[in-house]
């Protein structure tokens, strides 16, 4: 009876951590999907509140304007059609009018799978379909539309974020299938030694998708904080990777590695004879 009792002990425990594994996960990749009590879940966010563009603009002579009117004036995200906040997710970005990690979002956009962020194209596109404040128009033309140009060292991965981008989102989809079928099949594998085995090797799955799936994105979106904030400390425009995110990822790792152990145990060990698991129950 003790080992029927270790069995049920085992399974019990291995299941508790693979439906943690894929609540957790669940929450950091598919909660932000739209706007929601989930949406300030996010890889990175940018704060534009402060930002002036003078060192990006392509053309000398604006550049040059916003620099000298910059000595008098204290330039916003609003002076160039920018929100103060946006959060990049998996399924694309949202907006807010406040600052910091818990600001409200205004809007986010339609949910598209493989999205990754461009930071050229994203800031450009934000500042060709909003308008500019009397202030800046004043300053360059109204006709003037704003061209900028990062610094190569943040231009030159975009290609590297868009790869890393669709690697976290498939992993991330391969680990929720696999910790799905996995909590289906733990009802029934407690009473097989064959299906722990099955199990295990779902839980395996999902648990390297999950190591994957954390180690790129934590890996990526560090580098690209960092690119961010050196490169363009002078516009005053600030990168932070999102703490919530990071833990809910690497404790779907945990969770799922807690549980991939178990089902390796649960192949060999304990009793699977039903009527044993009877007279336990008894």
């Amino acid at each position: 009876m003790a080992i029927g009792g270790f069995r049920k002990f085992l399974t019990t425990f291995s299941s508790i951590f693979t439906l943690a594994a894929l609540a957790l996960v669940v929450f950091a990749i598919v909660g932000p999907v739209k706007k929601s009590a989930l949406d300030t879940i996010h890889f990175i966010r940018f704060d534009l509140s402060n930002i002036n563009l003078a060192s990006i603009a392509s053309d000398s002579g604006i550049a040059e304007t916003l620099a000298n009117a910059a000595e008098s004036i204290t330039f916003s995200a609003e002076d160039f059609g920018f929100s103060n906040t946006y959060i990049f997710t998996a399924w694309g970005y949202c907006e807010s009018n406040g600052t910091g990690a818990s600001a409200s979002m205004k809007y986010c956009t339609s949910p598209e799978a493989l999205y990754y962020l461009d930071p050229q194209t994203f800031l450009q596109e934000q500042l060709d379909s909003n308008a500019y404040s009397s202030v800046v128009t004043e300053l360059i033309g109204s006709d003037q539309p704003i061209q900028i140009t990062l610094p190569s060292e943040i231009s030159t991965y975009t290609n590297t974020i868009e790869a890393v981008s669709k690697l976290i989102f498939i992993c991330g989809f391969i680990a929720i299938g696999a910790l799905a079928l996995n909590f289906i099949n733990n009802y029934f594998a407690k009473r097989s030694h064959i299906l722990s085995c099955g199990s295990f090797l779902l839980s395996f799955i999902g648990s390297v998708a999950l190591l994957l799936t954390a180690a790129a994105s934590t890996g990526m979106w560090v580098l690209v904080e960092t690119k961010f904030n050196k490169e363009l400390e002078s516009t005053g425009a600030k990168a932070h990777i999102d703490p919530v995110y990071y833990g809910l990822i690497w404790g779907a790792l945990g969770a799922g590695f807690c549980s991939t152990i178990g089902w390796m145990f649960a192949i060999c060990c304990g009793s699977t004879n039903v009527e044993d698991y009877e007279d336990y129950k008894e």
